[in-house]
């Protein structure tokens, strides 16, 4: 998630990165929640500063014997605008953290604007590329013929650019992370912890 006070100080930097993007994502509601948000702190921070002051004066008057009820009722007043602000508080807070959580993340200075991979920088070639005497088929391609990538299953669980690995492609997957977790473990003196379903080296 992108640090709300980023948000604040960089509008411009902000919406230029979603059009980069091509995101249709409107930022104008989190800017109106924030100022909103940040009113009702200032509203109840100064309320409850007034609330503190009052209850002081309550113990001074009571020291001296005095009629606290004005006090009491300033008071109670004071709790009843602060309880009313804080319910408009967790109303705004959730509203104001999913569109936080719906901001994309901002890419590195060095990645290049285009509308399509096509527009991708090659920075190197490893290797040389083998002649062949058919069109070669990409990995997506070929994930797809073999049935072991789902790209519509992955596209309804977590959008565009994701796939459910089947078959022998989860199987594929496990064994590279075992594959993984034995090299580190054995060649490199990692040590495996295993928190619940999560293992990490």
């Amino acid at each position: 998630m992108l640090d709300l006070k980023w948000i604040r100080d960089n509008r411009p930097a902000l919406e230029a990165m979603l059009r980069n993007r091509r995101s249709k994502m409107d930022v104008a509601p989190i800017y109106a929640l924030d100022v909103e948000r940040r009113k009702i702190l200032t509203d109840m921070e100064q309320l409850q500063a007034q609330r503190n002051k009052a209850s002081e004066q309550i113990g001074r008057i009571k020291a001296q014997k005095g009629d606290v009820a004005a006090a009491m009722k300033d008071v109670e007043s004071f709790k009843s605008k602060i309880k009313e602000l804080e319910l408009q508080l967790a109303e705004i807070e959730p509203k104001l953290n999913d569109l936080l959580l719906n901001l994309p993340n901002v890419p590195d200075a060095s990645v290049p604007v285009g509308a399509s991979a096509v527009e991708n920088k090659e920075l190197r070639v490893v290797g040389k590329i083998p002649e062949l005497s058919f069109k070669a088929k990409s990995h997506l391609e070929l994930g797809e013929t073999l049935g072991i990538l789902d790209f519509k299953a992955g596209a309804k669980l977590s959008g565009s650019g994701f796939a459910v690995l089947r078959g022998q492609g989860a199987k594929l997957e496990r064994a590279l992370i075992n594959f993984m977790l034995d090299t580190h473990t054995k060649e490199h003196g990692y040590t495996v912890t295993r928190y619940g379903e999560n293992t990490s080296v």
